[in-house]
């Protein structure tokens, strides 16, 4: 939740019905983890495909593809 907007590379996303978030948030795409799908218990929002384009674009910026 420590948001620094001027970072291409981690899009910023403010709580919406939809995505589930509790406060503006931003995505780490410079710092991805992997999470055994045994530890995650439910689902708890989605992003809309306007919002996971930005993530897309956040993503080419880090493997260095755009």
């Amino acid at each position: 939740t420590q948001v620094q907007p001027l970072l291409r590379w981690r899009p910023v996303f403010d709580p919406s019905g939809t995505n589930g978030l509790q406060v503006r948030s931003a995505l780490m795409t410079d710092s991805p983890f992997l999470s055994p799908r045994s530890k995650i218990d439910r689902v708890i929002g989605r992003l809309s495909s306007a919002e996971m384009s930005r993530v897309e674009s956040a993503l080419s910026i880090v493997l260095g593809l755009g």
